[in-house]
């Protein structure tokens, strides 16, 4: 899965646990990072500042698990997708 954490202009940022965003933030371009990490289920990956958001690519062959709908919350170390057999 690719997890793009985006952060609304003019308002607040996004922390990640495993990065220092605040340096990253007032660096000069590129802005993007690819960072190696791995995470466990259920761990915090980070938080928003307000005004924030995260958008979530998934392959083909996956779908929403069930119960999860647009427009709902997610809570942390909810399933949030499955393979289709």
């Amino acid at each position: 899965m690719l997890i793009v954490t985006i952060a609304a202009i003019l308002v607040a940022s996004i922390r990640l646990n495993f990065a220092d965003t605040g340096a990253m933030a007032r660096a000069p371009s590129p802005k993007r990072r690819a960072l190696n990490v791995t995470l466990g289920k259920g761990a915090e990956m980070g938080w928003f500042e307000h005004g924030s958001t995260i958008i979530c690519f998934v392959p083909s062959g996956v779908v929403l698990a069930p119960g999860l709908c647009e427009d709902e919350s997610i809570r942390a170390g909810q399933r949030m997708t499955q393979l289709t057999s």
